[in-house]
């Protein structure tokens, strides 16, 4: 073997290290454990800083923030990470991809702050001028734009707008088919069409996609579309769906940090209550 097939070797060897630390992450995050997620994380991002990856901006600092929104209910934090973020990475200095800030501002629609969220699009609009860089990148904003519309109430709007974001005049956005339903699902919840949500939701779980295993899909949503499906089941008299459902998150989060323990103990007791109704 040549020097030069020695040194692609270590990079391609380097390489799928830091994409498996990476993965091992994700698998840690699935499963409720979010200390091992953040390490397993730093370390797959001193694995790209050793073998000379370029950092991307602000990557790690949403990650984090959507951990604490997601999981940790910190609203707050969230904002004030993301706040703490942006002022370092201003839109207009980041280099290729400034789809961050979008979904900068979707963090912070998510957290309950569409206010701040429109403030970052208006500096998206103002800074990026590239028609090429818009055309790429308006499947995302209409993204942003069902997100924001979710945080202000307006579910049906941001249903419009996630449909939107999932086509282009010449087909899919992309290849995350499940994306959509995810999105549906939350805003036919919080549009109070629990039938349209519970049909969402299931094709979420039912839909297979390359990118369900990765931080933006399952880590994410797997836990949460079970408790929910379980509680909207619940509701509808279905106790068999609902104990499924219910069974699958306790399974998934069983061994989950300690912050997350608080939801598992709530869908036990909501178990030992439909068992208990079924004997009576």
């Amino acid at each position: 073997m040549t020097e030069r097939e020695v040194c692609a070797s270590g990079e391609k060897d380097s390489f799928v290290r830091a994409w498996a630390t990476h993965e091992l992450g994700d698998l840690r995050l699935l499963r409720g454990r979010i200390a091992e997620s953040d390490r397993f994380e730093a370390d797959a991002r001193a694995q790209d800083s050793a073998r000379g990856a370029p950092a991307v901006s602000l990557s790690g600092d949403l990650r984090r923030a959507m951990i604490d929104i997601w999981f940790r209910e910190d609203t707050v934090g969230s904002v004030q990470r993301l706040d703490a973020a942006l002022a370092g990475a201003p839109v207009r200095s980041l280099e290729g991809d400034k789809s961050q800030y979008l979904s900068a501002a979707q963090l912070y629609a998510v957290a309950g702050r569409p206010d701040r969220a429109r403030a970052v699009l208006g500096q998206y609009v103002a800074d990026v001028k590239d028609s090429a860089l818009i055309r790429l990148n308006e499947p995302e904003f209409h993204r942003t734009m069902g997100e924001v519309d979710l945080a202000e109430h307006h579910p049906l709007d941001a249903v419009s707008e996630f449909r939107r974001g999932d086509r282009r005049p010449d087909g899919p956005t992309d290849t995350c088919v499940p994306c959509l339903d995810a999105r549906l699902a939350r805003a036919f919840d919080l549009a109070s069409m629990p039938d349209s949500a519970i049909a969402m939701y299931e094709a979420y779980l039912a839909t297979p996609g390359a990118l369900k295993g990765t931080f933006i899909m399952d880590p994410l949503f797997l836990a949460g579309t079970h408790k929910r499906l379980g509680e909207l089941y619940e509701a509808r008299g279905e106790r068999a769906k609902a104990e499924g459902h219910y069974l699958q998150f306790v399974e998934q989060w069983k061994n989950a940090d300690p912050v997350l323990q608080p939801k598992v103990a709530e869908v036990k007791r909501r178990l030992a209550h439909l068992k208990d109704t079924e004997t009576r």
